[in-house]
C-alpha cells in the first residue's frame, strides 16, 4: 500500500487514467444530419443571422420525432472551436485551453476523451452515452502497450481509472455517469467545474413568454430599444421557442426554494414553467426527472470546483408574465452569496463538502491559470491537502456585463465589485471574430462603482477582459445593429 502523499512524490509525472473531458450546455458543435450543415458553432455570421431572423433557432429546437424520443436528426461533432452566445446564459468559450492542460499531462493522446454530446437532450440519455463511451475508450486504452508501461511505472501498479473533467451541465452528466452499473469501481476522480447541481434562475429566464426585468428594472426582452426591435424581434421569439422544446434545458432550472412569494419563498412548480412559456409535456417531464434524481457525487472521489465573487442571480419572482431575476437567496437576511455569474453559490455547492472555490466567472472556471493548476494536479494524484488553498484567484473581485445584447454605438457599461480605484484596474475589449482588433474603452468612477465605458462600432461578439485583484476576469458580449434587419 502507498503511503498517503506518496503518489505526488513517486509519481509526479503524468497520469495513464483515461481522462474523459465533459463540457457544459451551448459546449458541443451540432450537425443537422437532414440538412446536412451546422447548427451551433458554425460561423460568426450564423450566430448574428439567429439575432437578425431567428432562422438557425428554428432549426436548433426539437422536431416532432424528437420530441416523441426518435433522436439521431442532430449529431455531436466535437467540442465547441468557435465562441457562441445565447441570452442570460451569455457566452459559450471553447474548451480549447482546458483540453490542452488535460493533454499535457496524460501519458498518451489517446487516454484523453473529448465528450461532445447533442446538449438539448435529457441529461439521462446523454449520460448513458457517455457511461457507452468511457466502457468503450477504457477498454481500448487498457489493452495499448502505452498504458501496460505506464501501469508498471505507476507506484500502486493499477491499471488505468477514470477520471473526469466535467464543465457545467457536464457535471450534472458525470453525476449519473457515477451512478451507472460498475461504474463506481471504475471511476477514480470526478472534477466538477461550476456545476449547477441544483439549477439556475438563468434557466427560467430564457423560458419566459413575458417581458424580463434585470435587478436593475430595466426591460431585456423584449428589446429594450427601438434601434434594437427590428433586428431583435424574431430572434427574442426564437429563442424562447428554441428555449421551450430542449429538454436539457429544463434540467438546468432551479430545483430549490428560489421562488420569491413575499413570504418565505417556495420551489418553481411545473405549473410555473408552463406559466413561464415552457411546453406542458416537457414540463410535466421535467418534474418526473427530478423526482428520480440521483444522489450526489460520492465525497471520496469528488473535487467540487465553483466560481465565486461575480453578481448572479439566485432566486425570481413571478407576476403576470413577468420574470425578475433577484440577487440575494431566500433564508433570514436575504443575503446576496453571489455565485461565478450564471450559477449561484448556493446551487454550486453540495451540503456537506467543503468547495475548492475561485472568484472566477463561469466560462473563467475552465481557462484561468489557477484553477488549470488545481485541475492537472488532481489528475496527477497529488494529496488534496497537499494542494493548500487555490492560488490566483481574483481576491473577491466580480464583473457585471449585460446579459442581453447591446446596441451598436451606444455606450454600455460593465461594472465592477471589490475594487474600489479604478487605477487598479486593466481593461481590454476585443473583436472574437475578423481582424481580432482592440477597441477603446475607459475605466472611471460612477455612482460609487469601477465601471468600464465601451463602445461598440459594428455588430459581432467582442470578448471584454478585465484585470484586477491580482487575476483576470473575461466575458463575451454580442453587439447589434438594428440596420441589421435590414440587410
Amino acid at each position: 500500500m502507498v503511503a498517503k502523499g506518496a503518489l505526488s512524490r513517486l509519481y509526479p509525472g503524468r497520469t495513464h487514467d483515461l481522462v474523459v473531458v465533459i463540457p457544459g450546455i451551448m459546449g458541443s458543435e451540432l450537425y443537422d444530419t437532414d440538412r446536412g450543415k451546422t447548427l451551433w458553432g458554425a460561423s460568426l455570421p450564423l450566430l448574428l443571422r439567429s439575432w437578425v431572423d431567428g432562422a438557425p433557432l428554428r432549426h436548433l429546437a426539437l422536431d416532432e420525432r424528437e420530441t416523441d424520443g426518435e433522436y439521431g436528426r442532430v449529431r455531436p461533432v466535437g467540442l465547441l472551436k468557435l465562441p457562441e452566445y445565447l441570452p442570460f446564459l451569455r457566452g459559450a468559450e471553447p474548451y480549447t485551453t482546458l483540453v490542452n492542460a488535460v493533454r499535457d499531462c496524460v501519458v498518451d493522446p489517446r487516454a484523453v476523451v473529448e465528450f461532445a454530446y447533442d446538449w438539448r437532450l435529457p441529461v439521462r440519455h446523454n449520460a448513458t452515452l457517455l457511461a457507452d463511451t468511457v466502457l468503450a475508450r477504457l477498454e481500448r486504452w487498457r489493452a495499448t502497450a502505452e498504458h501496460e508501461a505506464a501501469r508498471r511505472a505507476h507506484p500502486a501498479g493499477r491499471p488505468a481509472a477514470v477520471a473526469v473533467v466535467a464543465h457545467s451541465m457536464g457535471g450534472l452528466l458525470a453525476r449519473e455517469l457515477t451512478c451507472a452499473p460498475g461504474m463506481s469501481d471504475l471511476v477514480r476522480t470526478v472534477i466538477t467545474l461550476g456545476t449547477p447541481f441544483h439549477g439556475s434562475p438563468k434557466a427560467a429566464a430564457l423560458l419566459g413568454n413575458g417581458e424580463f426585468r434585470t435587478r436593475r428594472g430595466a426591460r431585456v426582452l423584449p428589446a429594450r430599444r427601438p434601434l434594437m426591435s427590428a433586428a431583435r424581434r424574431d430572434a427574442d421569439h426564437g429563442v424562447r421557442a428554441l428555449a421551450a422544446t430542449l429538454p436539457g434545458l429544463y434540467d438546468l432550472l432551479p430545483r430549490y426554494r428560489c421562488v420569491d412569494d413575499g413570504a418565505d419563498g417556495r420551489r418553481l412548480t411545473t405549473a410555473d414553467v408552463v406559466a413561464l412559456g415552457g411546453d406542458p409535456a416537457q414540463a410535466q417531464a421535467w418534474g418526473d426527472r427530478h423526482a428520480a434524481e440521483p444522489g450526489t457525487l460520492d465525497g471520496g472521489i469528488h473535487r467540487l470546483v465553483v466560481g465565486g465573487a461575480q453578481p448572479t442571480a439566485q432566486s425570481l419572482s413571478l407576476s403576470s408574465g413577468v420574470v425578475t431575476l433577484l440577487h440575494h437567496e431566500l433564508r433570514a437576511g436575504r443575503p446576496d452569496r453571489f455565485g461565478d455569474g450564471t450559477v449561484p453559490t448556493g446551487s454550486g455547492e453540495i451540503r456537506g463538502r467543503v468547495p475548492v472555490r475561485f472568484d472566477q466567472t463561469h466560462q473563467g472556471l475552465t481557462k484561468a491559470d489557477a484553477v488549470l493548476r488545481d485541475v492537472v494536479q488532481t489528475l496527477r494524484e497529488f494529496d488534496p491537502e497537499q494542494l493548500g488553498p487555490p492560488q490566483g484567484a481574483t481576491e473577491g473581485v466580480g464583473l457585471d456585463v449585460p446579459d442581453t445584447p447591446v446596441p451598436v454605438g451606444e455606450e454600455w457599461t460593465a461594472t465592477l465589485r471589490g475594487v474600489r480605484r479604478r487605477t487598479r484596474v486593466a481593461a481590454t475589449i476585443t473583436e472574437v471574430t475578423g481582424a481580432g482588433r482592440r477597441l477603446p474603452c475607459t475605466v472611471e468612477i460612477r455612482d460609487g462603482a469601477v465601471q468600464v465605458l465601451v463602445n461598440a462600432p459594428s455588430s459581432g461578439l467582442y470578448r471584454l477582459e478585465v484585470t484586477a485583484g491580482g487575476g483576470r476576469l473575461s466575458h463575451l458580449v454580442l453587439a447589434l445593429d438594428g440596420g441589421d434587419a435590414d440587410e
